[in-house]
């Protein structure tokens, strides 16, 4: 029915609740996310970028629950570059820099001790597989004992 709202095509700047719990908020192009939004999801996750005919593009940031966020390039709604995931929003710290190509890790994945500035393992990925040796570093940047308790 024409009428009825629940079965209109969204098209310009919107609102939609989908069945399966969740919410996009943004712009609409023929029932399409189209242009800049937020994805909500009913785990409580969010998404905000921006979607070309449904597929998240360019740079796009991503909430967690748990307090961590990211950034990451999106190429046909996959990681396509760096991604920059952070700990806390108003205070933010950086965790982990993974580079990801057509959504699958690819290159170096650096994580951060708990001040954000001093890499504490760094590994290589090619296609989401560990390559490679895992390389760990202590606070002051040397390279650890593993026969001690590092962890």
């Amino acid at each position: 029915d024409a009428n009825d709202p629940e079965s209109a095509i969204p098209h310009g700047n919107g609102l939609k609740v989908y069945q399966n719990g969740q919410v996009f908020a943004g712009e609409f192009s023929n029932g399409e996310f189209n242009g800049f939004g937020f994805l909500y999801n009913p785990d409580g996750n969010w998404v905000s970028g921006v979607w070309e005919n449904n597929s998240l593009e360019n740079t796009a940031t991503v909430y967690k629950m748990n307090g961590f966020w990211y950034k990451c390039h999106y190429q046909n709604s996959k990681k396509h570059g760096w991604e920059i995931s952070y700990f806390d929003l108003q205070n933010p710290i950086l965790r982990k820099k993974t580079h990801y190509h057509h959504g699958k890790k690819h290159g170096e994945q650096i994580s951060f001790w708990d001040d954000g500035k001093i890499p504490r393992k760094i590994e290589t990925f090619n296609k989401n597989q560990s390559i490679g040796e895992i390389r760990y570093l202590t606070i002051d940047g040397s390279i650890p004992n593993l026969d001690t308790n590092f962890f």
